[in-house]
């Protein structure tokens, strides 16, 4: 989970983004479809916000038919908090998984701007209704109060994880550090049911619904 951003920005594996409405209306017209009986989530994704993250996960989970996520070259933060409402989660032995934690990093231009002779003027209504503004240094009470948020924030992902994976909340905050780790580490540490992509996960759905799936896009 990230920022307070609705998406991040594209990086070097990802020059798209998906938005979270859109997404759960193509949810919940497919669960109301009785030809549609499971669901299959192609996932490679660094993540995005945390509300959109949430928003997404809880429609995989209103979705009420059999589901299988699979996790390509990465499902980390946001991206990974989706792949686990689905009933199972398969993934490559060098896809990057987890990343469970918040941050609300951003890039600071004070100090290039007090080389450069620019001076922020602070016209705020409150103490800290301008404290994301990269023309001016963090305070340290502003910095107390985003990292208040953080840890509310990193604690109900680490929650939700938790509940969905059907583990000890101890031992995802264990792995709640930021990190990613690799598949078959992911798989001996319960963030994911199977190594396998695709094919494994259309087998699994084969068996959940009775019949050999067959792909709509």
């Amino acid at each position: 989970m990230s920022s307070p951003d609705d998406t991040e920005p594209a990086s070097a594996w990802d020059t798209t983004f998906a938005v979270s409405g859109e997404i759960e209306d193509s949810l919940r017209m497919a669960s109301e479809d009785p030809n549609i009986k499971a669901l299959l989530i192609d996932i490679d994704s660094g993540g995005g916000g945390a509300v959109a993250g949430e928003e997404i996960a809880m429609a995989v989970k209103r979705f009420g038919k059999p589901s299988a996520a699979v996790i390509r070259e990465m499902g980390a933060s946001s991206g990974y908090f989706v792949a686990t409402a689905a009933d199972t989660i398969f993934a490559s032995e060098a896809s990057s998984v987890g990343s469970i934690g918040t941050t609300y990093s951003y890039v600071s231009q004070y100090e290039k701007n007090k080389k450069e002779g620019y001076t922020f003027e602070s016209l705020s209504s409150g103490p800290y209704k301008d404290m994301f503004s990269a023309d001016k240094p963090l305070t340290d009470d502003e910095r107390a109060l985003i990292m208040r948020d953080i840890k509310i924030d990193r604690d109900n992902f680490v929650k939700r994880v938790a509940e969905y994976r059907n583990q000890p909340v101890e031992k995802i905050d264990a792995l709640a550090d930021g990190s990613t780790m690799l598949g078959q580490q992911a798989l001996e540490n319960g963030l994911i049911d199977k190594i396998g992509g695709t094919e494994e996960a259309l087998a699994y759905l084969e068996q959940a619904i009775g019949e050999p799936p067959v792909l709509c896009y």
